[in-house]
């Protein structure tokens, strides 16, 4: 597992873990990346463009409802630190007004497409203790 950083490449990934930055295509690969320049998260700046160029504006986004949600669990932090997620599903209107504020919560556009973005962060690596195999297996493929 690998969280992408902010403006953080594939090659530059494929440099620090394979010491290969042509190796990009095998983070791809492994992670189903068909459109990198789509489905790679986005930086802070082209994230913000790609909203204003979506609903206009930043604040149109941020006015925007794009759904809503109900608090099934809240985050937990047990007394060993570990971290248990906020649990949700997503409800219509009616069922939205009917739940009390501490059990709801009003997903705007932004943050939608926000999580969105933050979703793509979390990649798979190949363990370099199978690199030369899928090498091999890729030459032998295309041979």
């Amino acid at each position: 597992n690998y969280t992408v950083k902010d403006n953080e490449r594939a090659d530059v990934i494929a440099f620090k873990y394979y010491e290969d930055a042509s190796l990009d295509w095998i983070i791809y690969l492994i992670n189903d990346i068909v459109d990198p320049q789509f489905d790679w998260p986005l930086d802070r700046r082209s994230f913000e463009n790609y909203i204003i160029k979506k609903y206009g504006s930043l604040s149109a986004a941020y006015s925007e409802t794009h759904h809503y949600e109900q608090i099934l669990q809240q985050q937990q932090v047990l007394f060993d630190g570990t971290i248990i997620p906020e649990k949700t599903i997503q409800v219509d209107l009616t069922t939205y007004n009917s739940l009390a504020e501490a059990d709801r919560k009003l997903i705007t556009s932004y943050v939608h497409e926000e999580q969105l973005n933050e979703d793509k962060r979390e990649i798979k690596l190949l363990s370099t203790d199978f690199l030369f195999d899928l090498l091999n297996q890729v030459e032998e493929a295309f041979q």
